[in-house]
C-alpha cells in the first residue's frame, strides 16, 4: 500500500451530482462546488467570502440560520424539477378532493349512499395523501443501476462510490453491475464507438 499525498488538493476531485431518471444533474449551480471538489466547499477556494446567512425564527422562536454559501446554491433546474413535482401532487389532490365534493352534491338522498360518500378531506388527510403521492413520484424518478452506471460512463466518471443502506441492496447491485459489465464488455464502450 502507498500513501498518496496529495499538496494542494485531492488526487480525483469529487463530483457531486443529482441521478434520476431524466439523466445526472450538478447539484449546485456551480458544477465544481462542494466539498473536496475544485472549487471547494464555498464554491470560491481561495477568497473564502461567504455571503452572510439571515437569522430566521424556528417553530420555537429560537433564531435558526438557514441557506448554503453563496457557491452552494443549489442547481436551479432541480429546484424547477422539484417545484413541478409538488405542482403535479397538488393537482392530483385537488382533483381527488373535486371528486368527493362533486359526488356529495350530486348524490342520491337515500341513506345508503351516504355511507359509502367520503367527506371532504381534513388538512391531517390532504397532507398524508401529499406525503404518500409524494413517494411514489420519487419511487418513480429513481433511475435504474444499469441506466445510470451508463450515463456516468458516458461522462466519464467511472468508477464511481455508492451508498446502500442494505446488505440485500448491495448483493442485488452487485449483480447488476456484474451483468451491465459483461453486456458492455462484449458489445464496443461507447469511447471506441466514437473513433
Amino acid at each position: 500500500t502507498k500513501l498518496v499525498n496529495a499538496i494542494g488538493g485531492r488526487p480525483v476531485p469529487l463530483r457531486f451530482l443529482f441521478a434520476s431518471r431524466d439523466g445526472l444533474f450538478p447539484i449546485f449551480k456551480d458544477e465544481d462546488a462542494g466539498p473536496g471538489a475544485p472549487n471547494g466547499l464555498l464554491g470560491l477556494r481561495g477568497d473564502g467570502i461567504v455571503r452572510p446567512l439571515k437569522p430566521k425564527q424556528g417553530k420555537d422562536n429560537k433564531p435558526t440560520i438557514s441557506g448554503f454559501p453563496k457557491g452552494l446554491d443549489l442547481n436551479p433546474a432541480l429546484q424547477q424539477a422539484a417545484q413541478r413535482r409538488l405542482a403535479k401532487i397538488n393537482r392530483k389532490i385537488s382533483k381527488i378532493q373535486a371528486s368527493r365534493d362533486s359526488r356529495n352534491r350530486n348524490g342520491d338522498d337515500d341513506d345508503i349512499d351516504i355511507y359509502w360518500e367520503k367527506p371532504r378531506m381534513s388538512p391531517r388527510e390532504q397532507k398524508r395523501e401529499q406525503q404518500r403521492l409524494l413517494r411514489s413520484e420519487m419511487r418513480k424518478s429513481v433511475p435504474s443501476l444499469p441506466f445510470l452506471l451508463k450515463r456516468l460512463e458516458e461522462r466519464d466518471l467511472l468508477p464511481a462510490i455508492f451508498f446502500l443502506f442494505s446488505r440485500a441492496g448491495c448483493d442485488d447491485a452487485a449483480e447488476m453491475v456484474s451483468t451491465f459489465m459483461r453486456s458492455s464488455s462484449s458489445s464496443p464502450t461507447l469511447s471506441s464507438q466514437q473513433r
